[in-house]
């Protein structure tokens, strides 16, 4: 499934050389895995999913200019 980034919180991605891998990937064409995400909380939350896992794909997808990225949603977190 195909969701908007800025509908995602996101964590801190630490491993920079992991984030340029994941950019590299993006912009030879390749897909990366898809992330892992959750529903968010309503209450005072102001994004739709919450990041299981992915930080490193996700900076990546941001900083390659993406608007949209691969997801699974994890059920039972």
């Amino acid at each position: 499934m195909q969701v908007p980034i800025s509908q995602i919180e996101p964590l801190f991605a630490l491993d920079a050389v992991r984030v340029d891998r994941y950019i590299a990937m993006l912009k030879d064409g390749k897909t990366p895995p898809p992330i892992w995400i959750r529903t968010a909380p309503r209450v005072a939350h102001p994004f739709r999913w919450r990041l299981c896992d992915g930080s490193h794909r996700l900076r990546a997808a941001t900083l390659a200019g993406r608007k949209m990225i691969l997801c699974r949603i994890q059920e039972n977190w």
